[in-house]
C-alpha cells in the first residue's frame, strides 16, 4: 500500500474516530426512550393501568404488579407483615379495595418466591 495514502487517512491529533459516538442500543436505549414516553404521555399510561387492575386484578397483580415486586418485599406480603402495606399501596394506586383483595390473594399465592428456611449455625 501507498504510506501517503495510509496518512491521509489517519486520524488528526485529538480527532475521535466516531465523532457521534457509539450508537443507542441496548436496555439503557430502551429506558431513555420509555423516560422520554412516559414524560409526555404518563398520566394516560397510570390511568390504563388502573382500569386494567380493576376490571382484571388477577391478572393485574401477575402481569404487572409481581413482577416489580422485589422478593423481600414479595416475602413480607406473604408472610403477613408487609399485607397491609401492599394492599394500601394498590388502593391508593387506583384499585378498588375490593379489586386489591383479589389482587392481594394472587400475590400471596404466587409461587416460586417462598419465604426464606430459618438460619441455622
Amino acid at each position: 500500500m501507498n504510506n501517503a495514502n495510509l496518512i491521509k487517512h489517519q486520524f488528526k491529533p485529538g480527532q475521535s474516530g466516531n465523532p457521534k459516538g457509539r450508537p443507542p442500543t441496548g436496555r439503557q436505549h430502551f429506558l431513555t426512550c420509555l423516560d422520554a414516553e412516559l414524560a409526555k404521555n404518563g398520566e394516560k399510561y397510570v390511568k390504563n393501568l388502573v382500569k386494567a387492575g380493576n376490571k382484571r386484578p388477577i391478572q393485574f397483580a401477575r402481569d404487572v404488579i409481581i413482577p416489580l415486586m422485589d422478593k423481600q418485599m414479595l416475602v413480607s406480603a406473604k408472610n403477613g407483615d408487609g399485607k397491609v402495606a401492599v394492599w394500601k399501596c394498590l388502593v391508593e394506586f387506583g384499585l378498588s379495595e375490593a379489586n386489591a383483595d383479589i389482587a392481594m390473594k394472587e400475590i400471596i399465592d404466587v409461587p416460586g418466591k417462598e419465604a426464606p428456611d430459618a438460619i441455622s449455625p
